[in-house]
């Protein structure tokens, strides 16, 4: 099944939040299913689907990736909807980035094995099947996805 991966910014505090921190283009990433017509993706407070125009309403695209979503992703992704968003791993994340730029350093933990919710880019590696990396930011995901679809 065609599918997209979606990277996209904001002008929510969260999205310029993580842009201003990362010095990156894009905050967030989603899933588009042009046959369904929806966009699936982890946003506060839970993993959604809305509709193409309703998803750009608060969401400007960066760029588009082309996946193949196999059944089996398909419904995995499906299964997924309703998720928490891992809020707490997002607040940890961004104290290890902001500590980062000034010398300190955090430890690493998996933190969705704990609360079993879901960041944005967790949940696209999950459907996707990418191995799951909960400190790759949405625009490491992109470089990631626009290598394997050269």
């Amino acid at each position: 099944m065609q599918a997209y991966v979606m990277f996209t910014r904001s002008s929510k505090i969260g999205s310029k939040l993580i842009r201003e921190i990362t010095g990156e283009p894009v905050s967030h990433c989603a899933i588009y299913v042009p046959s369904f017509g929806f966009v699936w993706h982890s946003t506060i407070p839970t993993i959604t689907a809305l509709s193409l125009a309703g998803f750009e309403e608060t969401h400007v695209i960066y760029d588009w990736v082309p996946v193949v979503l196999t059944e089996e992703q398909f419904t995995k992704m499906r299964t997924l909807k309703g998720s928490y968003y891992d809020f707490f791993s997002f607040f940890y994340i961004g104290l290890r980035l902001l500590f980062r730029k000034i010398n300190i350093s955090l430890p690493k933990a998996d933190l969705r094995k704990i609360s079993g919710a879901f960041l944005c880019t967790e949940f696209v590696q999950t459907v996707v099947g990418i191995e799951n990396d909960p400190y790759m930011t949405p625009f490491k995901l992109y470089k990631v996805l626009k290598l394997s679809t050269k």
